[in-house]
């Protein structure tokens, strides 16, 4: 709610050329929040990737992204 209310007022304040309406700030703020959990979602599962099996691929000549 804080995200939509800013994006909705503040942006136009700092940005006074810039109009938004009150549908486009919502999308707007339902993308960036999906954006980020979806990264944070990602960013689990690298880390969760054991040291073991990494060294394993790589030991197995496994390029270093196709590993991860």
């Amino acid at each position: 709610m804080v995200q939509v209310m800013f994006i909705y007022f503040a942006l136009p304040m700092a940005l006074p050329d810039f109009g938004i309406d009150a549908l486009t700030a919502a999308v707007v703020t339902i993308m960036i929040n999906f954006g980020t959990y979806i990264a944070e979602i990602t960013r689990g599962a690298v880390l969760s990737i054991n040291r073991g099996f990494r060294e394993a691929g790589l030991a197995l000549g496994v390029e270093s992204v196709k590993v991860m």
